[in-house]
């Protein structure tokens, strides 16, 4: 068991690669948090068993994300990796009639959310310093999940 006794936050936990790699990190004995703006995460909590905790927030929301991070360390003593999955494809609308404000929903969620995933971990409350804090980041693409299996590879 390759994460037994880490502890893993997950965004977009509740559907696609982020749900796959809930039920990997804790069938590899991680206590995973699965962060996700729909109630639906906590149907992948019931799944994936374990030390599994469901959040429900957005990932782009600095405060939640905050939230997410202390309560690793809180309730976990620790935060040992991040896989900042949570992403949004902003529908299939015509480049000429999409609105700024729809492409800044993909930004915000897909750019900022990463952004504030990465910062909070590496960089928890009280801690300023890179080497005072205790993150490890990971970054998991595509091509590492088998999609006949959904799976982490």
């Amino acid at each position: 068991m390759r994460f037994e006794g880490r502890v893993v936050l997950v965004t977009g936990a509740a559907s696609g690669i982020g749900r796959a790699a809930v039920l990997q990190f804790t069938r590899e004995g991680a206590t995973v948090l699965a962060a996700d703006r729909s109630d639906a995460v906590q149907a992948v909590v019931e799944t994936a068993g374990g030390k599994t905790v469901g959040l429900v927030g957005d990932a782009a929301d600095e405060a939640f994300v905050g939230l997410a991070v202390d309560r690793a360390v809180r309730d976990f003593g620790r935060l040992d990796a991040v896989f900042a999955n949570a992403g949004v494809s902003g529908g299939m609308t015509m480049l000429a009639d999409l609105q700024v404000s729809e492409w800044e929903a993909v930004l915000r969620v897909n750019l900022i959310g990463v952004f504030l995933a990465i910062r909070e971990a590496a960089f928890p409350a009280g801690h300023r310093r890179i080497e005072e804090a205790r993150a490890a980041l990971a970054r998991v693409d595509h091509h590492d999940v088998a999609p006949e299996t959904r799976q982490v590879r």
